[in-house]
C-alpha cells in the first residue's frame, strides 16, 4: 500500500472494485491517489485559466462552492480520463491488486497492490505534471 489515504471508489464499493480487479481480461489501468493528489492548482489559478473557454468557465462556476472550503483543487478524475488518450503522462507498474472486501470496523477498504510480471492491475507510480498541465489545457482551450 503505496498510500496513506482510501481509495474513494474501492472505499464506495469494495466488492464491485474486487470482482472488477478478479475478471478483467486485461490489466486495469489504476490512476490512486497517490499520483493524482500532486496534481493541484490555486483558487487564483483555476479561475485565470478557466476563464478563457465557454466549457472551463462552466466548471468554475460549478467549483465556486468547492473553493468555500478549499483553496485548490486537484485534478484526479481528470488524470485518469487523460492517461486513457495520453498514456505516456504517467509511468506505470504491472502487478497484481486485491481489494479487502471485509475491512475491520472504523476501517477505510484498503487495496494491496503488489509489482509482478502477470497482475490484474497496471497502476501509475508517477505523472508528468508539466505535460498533464499541457495536454488538459490544450484539450479544452480553442483552437
Amino acid at each position: 500500500d503505496r498510500s496513506t489515504v482510501a481509495e474513494w471508489n474501492i472505499v464506495v464499493d469494495p466488492v464491485a472494485a474486487a470482482i472488477a480487479f478478479r475478471h478483467a481480461p486485461d490489466p486495469h489501468v489504476c490512476v490512486g491517489i497517490d499520483v493524482t493528489q500532486g496534481l493541484t492548482m490555486s483558487r487564483g489559478d483555476v479561475e485565470e485559466h478557466f476563464a478563457r473557454t465557454p466549457l472551463l468557465r462552466t466548471v468554475l462556476d460549478m467549483a465556486r462552492i468547492y473553493f468555500e472550503q478549499s483553496d485548490h483543487i486537484t485534478f484526479h478524475d481528470p488524470l485518469a480520463a487523460a492517461v486513457i488518450f495520453a498514456p505516456a503522462l504517467c509511468e506505470f507498474r504491472l502487478g497484481g491488486a486485491e481489494v479487502d472486501t471485509a475491512p475491520q470496523a472504523g476501517h477505510a477498504a484498503a487495496t494491496a497492490f503488489t509489482p509482478n510480471e502477470h497482475g490484474n492491475a497496471r497502476a501509475a507510480i508517477t505523472v508528468n505534471q508539466d505535460a498533464f498541465f499541457a495536454e488538459y489545457f490544450r484539450r479544452t482551450l480553442p483552437a
